[in-house]
């Protein structure tokens, strides 16, 4: 590692963090998550700089640690070079104390006495989350990509709640290298894979497509994340406008789904509450319409369908991605004793909330019904909807299937 730090420059470690909003804010906040060894008032100095400022010395370091930290939220770096030394000389084998000095001096143009600090903290330990920090930023800057990956998922380890923090990501992210460094990490299933894989609400496209490619690389090596741990980014893709994107990576983290053009044909994963992603079976609730799910073995089911509406009541609907062409949807819909009935329509549409039901025909070798239809290119997804007709007797719904015809 020395060699890497040897080789940082003013630009490469401070001058990654000067990106961020507030220089320096991302390594002052990081120190936070380490500081949990010392209690009594000195720990509540940690979390409230402003109360250390009331202590007297003899309280410890920490209570200067927490200036320190302080002054490096604020940019000051000279004080914060003080308050550092201080801790330092108070309790030299602390690394928290060790590794801000470090920061405080990286911040005032000092790097090769930071650098000097952070060999110090290091062997004192690994845990303090700034010290792997500046070792990770000093490991991209010579371009080894294995290394940063290795001190993020050290810091990433400590403290998963910062998967959040994108300035703590973005360099690893940012390149080709760095986003296999990052999936290889990954492969063993640290703590932190669900939070990346589902801390996913605030993520621009950019930055949610990014995170689809490291965990594509994840499926790809075969440590596929299951539908369900797949879902959160499935369907933040789909919010953002990249369906093909989102089912791209819904199949390979959901190989069980990735058979046929429709997922679960025979309901056979059907979840009646919230499920997974846009890219299964959606059930959707209505006072009016009872949907009971009926096991038809050999991991297959049926839905029993009855409903009080004087008119259509849409019941189930999934997204799927067809290439433009001719397609056949087809279904089986019975009532007691195996008699076809015709109260299943469906309709196939770029938008969810569609209701322009299709009349189906019988096909009278098979006993399924079945619409004929042309996709065009004028949207990447189509929402297959089905919706249950008035009637008194119940329905029983399944077998679904779309394909080229």
């Amino acid at each position: 590692m020395a060699k890497a730090g040897a080789q940082l420059t003013r630009q490469g470690w401070l001058g990654r963090v000067r990106s961020a909003q507030r220089p320096l804010a991302l390594a002052a906040s990081l120190v936070v998550s380490a500081l949990a060894i010392v209690s009594g008032i000195d720990r509540e100095t940690r979390a409230r700089p402003d109360l250390a400022a009331s202590l007297p010395l003899q309280f410890g370091p920490n209570a200067q640690a927490a200036l320190a930290h302080g002054r490096l939220a604020e940019n000051d770096f000279g004080a914060a070079r003080g308050h550092a030394e201080a801790a330092v000389l108070s309790a030299p084998i602390e690394p928290d104390s060790t590794a801000l000095l470090g920061a405080a001096r990286a911040g005032s143009g000092d790097l090769a006495g930071a650098e000097r600090a952070f060999l110090v903290a290091g062997r004192l330990g690994w845990r303090t989350p700034i010290t792997q920090f500046y070792w990770m930023q000093g490991a991209l800057d010579v371009g080894d990509e294995r290394v940063a990956a290795l001190r993020l998922d050290a810091i990433l380890r400590a403290d998963p709640a910062l998967v959040g923090n994108r300035n703590l990501l973005a360099p690893l992210e940012a390149s080709e290298a760095g986003r296999e460094a990052l999936s290889v990490q990954l492969r063993a299933a640290p703590d932190w894979l669900e939070r990346y894989g589902g801390d996913v609400d605030a993520l621009t496209l950019p930055e949610a497509a990014i995170r689809a490619d490291v965990l594509g690389r994840l499926a790809r090596s075969g440590h596929p994340l299951g539908c369900v741990a797949a879902g959160p980014l499935t369907r933040r893709l789909v919010y953002l406008g990249d369906i093909a994107l989102g089912n791209d990576f819904w199949r390979r983290h959901c190989p069980g789904r990735s058979g046929s053009l429709i997922a679960d044909r025979t309901f056979g994963d059907l979840q009646v509450n919230q499920p997974a992603s846009p890219f299964d079976w959606t059930v959707i609730g209505d006072s009016d319409v009872s949907v009971t799910v009926d096991p038809a073995g050999a991991g297959q089911q049926r839905l029993l369908l009855a409903s009080s509406a004087s008119f259509p009541r849409k019941i189930l609907m999934q997204l799927i991605v067809p290439p433009p062409g001719n397609y056949r949807l087809s279904w089986s819909a019975t009532v007691a004793g195996g008699a076809p009935r015709d109260r299943i329509v469906a309709t196939v549409s770029c938008r969810p909330d569609a209701q322009d039901w299709l009349t189906p025909a019988l096909d009278p070798a098979s006993k399924r019904y079945f619409v004929d239809l042309s996709v065009d290119a004028s949207c990447t997804g189509r929402w297959i909807g089905f919706g249950l007709l008035p009637g008194n007797d119940a329905v029983s719904f399944g077998s679904v299937d779309f394909r080229p015809r």
